[in-house]
């Protein structure tokens, strides 16, 4: 999945996509099955198993998004 997105905040911790629903539907309903109104935390990322979520620069104007697992 491809997003529109860009770094914001103070220094750059903040990720958004344009529209920014686009990411977290994709994150939260898409991949990890979250159900609309449930605040996600690290409890309920690592009780599924995905207790890291990892953001790296690919290119210039690229970065991917991983789910990572617990090993």
């Amino acid at each position: 999945q491809k997003f529109l997105a860009k770094v914001c905040q103070d220094n750059n911790k903040a990720l958004m996509t344009n529209p920014n629903q686009a990411l977290g539907k994709w994150l939260l309903r898409d991949k990890l099955n979250i159900k609309p109104g449930t605040v996600l935390d690290y409890e309920i990322l690592n009780s599924l198993g995905f207790p890291y979520l990892k953001i790296s620069k690919y290119d210039s104007e690229n970065y991917i998004i991983k789910i990572l697992k617990n090993d």
